[in-house]
């Protein structure tokens, strides 16, 4: 082969590895979906189903937040939540698609309960939502601000450790950045049984066709990377 010709096959074999590379990404974001997912099954059946929240003047319920609605979970994490007076109470934040909201850990009874802040909302929708990164010598502080109109909250929060800071502000931010613009709409009007067999049936073969597909990458990229090595030599 001339040089010409190897350079050619180089850069289709490069093109195709860039292309590998790509799909693995794609199937990282799978996987990461999938553990999202699995994590709000795990928070929702920890839900006390006497427990609730307000949203919007409604009540706000363990039936809210579970996967055979169609809001997912966005984003979760334990933080301090302050509320004057040297008032602090330990929190799971949770995200949704189109709201965040708080829950209260019982350890005795392994059980998550809704927790409403003194004088504010337990649950806020994410339109108009700001996250910003407290000032000052606090190297855990974030203010989340709903800049909603009809639903004007902060709340002031200290996370676990300073190097998560920027983690919970990346990804609420962009939670906000792909909320819809109007709630949420409940699914179809299926039995609670329809939507659990539908959705168990559809993540089963979802699972086993990333799973090839990972397998089918990862033997592509290991021949590829031999094909380039095998022309660099020549």
């Amino acid at each position: 082969k001339s040089g010409r010709e190897d350079k050619l096959e180089a850069d289709k074999l490069q093109h195709a590895l860039n292309l590998v590379k790509a799909l693995l990404i794609d199937v990282d974001a799978c996987v990461a979906e999938k553990e999202l997912r699995e994590r709000q099954m795990e928070i929702f059946n920890r839900v006390d189903p006497k427990s609730f929240a307000i949203y919007k003047n409604k009540p706000f319920r363990k039936s809210d937040i579970g996967v055979e609605s169609r809001r997912r979970l966005k984003f979760e994490g334990y933080a301090t939540l302050m509320q004057g007076r040297s008032k602090m109470q330990l929190v799971l934040v949770v995200v949704l698609t189109d709201c965040l909201f708080f829950l209260c850990e019982n350890s005795a009874h392994n059980k998550y309960t809704f927790f409403t802040p003194e004088h504010k909302a337990g649950v806020v929708p994410l339109q108009k939502l700001l996250i910003r990164e407290k000032a000052g010598t606090e190297a855990r502080g974030i203010y989340i601000i709903s800049s909603n109109p009809s639903f004007p909250e902060m709340y002031e929060l200290k996370v676990q450790q300073p190097k998560d800071k920027n983690t919970w502000i990346q990804s609420i931010r962009q939670a906000v950045l792909e909320c819809p613009s109007s709630d949420v709409i409940k699914s179809e009007d299926l039995t609670a049984e329809e939507k659990l067999r539908i959705g168990v049936s559809k993540r089963d073969l979802i699972d086993k066709i990333r799973q090839k597909d990972i397998d089918h990458a990862i033997l592509l990229e290991d021949k590829i990377y031999l094909q380039l090595n095998l022309l660099k030599e020549q």
